[in-house]
């Protein structure tokens, strides 16, 4: 397939034509500009077109919990579970506005975590880790949410050196307490799209931290 077919089915897939963005994901591949795991990885995160791209796409866990606990069966897992847990964490963020629309610290942390995700360094996990306690009547398990993000960066940080899977299993607790807390479709819905898009190499964080990673429609229709 020429270039200048590819680059048509991309614009047409960018207005939402799922055939179209189909076909372009083939094109990648044959031409060797996606390599087949990248794409094997969105589809196993849900991504609609990658799957639909695939005669025989993975299979993910049942439980939404295994879901993200078998990333680690994938190139770049950690890195993909960090995703996860800041988009499904991005879920919450409109729900923490309305119970406490003045505190921004769940914000703050969300935000460090996607700038580790961004350039993984010892120093931006550590940013990661901002305070919020769990005395905060009402929202405990919003809280506690976030709490699990603060601490899956750093996780995540030493699990690129090393052998370490709790990064896998923070990212698995917060994805499973988001779906309880806003719905397993929303939050399978966003991380399908947009860890999906990362997955094959159109990165959405850049434009939501330029947004305040507080966008106005829910983020799964970003």
């Amino acid at each position: 397939m020429s270039d200048a077919r590819t680059r048509q089915l991309l614009r047409d897939a960018e207005h939402g034509d799922l055939e179209a963005e189909v076909r372009a994901l083939q094109a990648r591949l044959r031409d060797s500009d996606l390599p087949e795991e990248r794409l094997r990885l969105a589809a196993y995160l849900g991504h609609e077109a990658s799957r639909h791209a695939l005669a025989q796409p993975p299979e993910p866990a049942a439980a939404i919990q295994g879901w993200i606990r078998e990333l680690d069966q994938h190139d770049d897992g950690v890195l993909a579970g960090v995703r996860c847990a800041i988009c499904a964490a991005q879920v919450l963020l409109p729900l923490w506005d309305v119970v406490r629309p003045n505190d921004d610290r769940p914000a703050l942390i969300v935000r460090a975590a996607a700038n580790w995700a961004l350039d993984p360094s010892p120093e931006l996990a550590h940013a990661s880790r901002v305070s919020l306690t769990s005395r905060t009547d009402g929202v405990e398990e919003l809280v506690l949410a976030f709490r699990l993000v603060a601490s899956v960066a750093a996780f995540a940080d030493s699990a690129l050196w090393g052998s370490d899977r709790r990064a896998l299993f923070l990212a698995a607790s917060t994805v499973s307490l988001a779906a309880q807390l806003a719905s397993e479709t929303r939050v399978r819905r966003a991380i399908g799209r947009h860890v999906g898009a990362w997955a094959l190499g159109a990165d959405p964080l850049p434009r939501h931290l330029a947004a305040g990673l507080w966008p106005a429609r829910p983020l799964e229709e970003d």
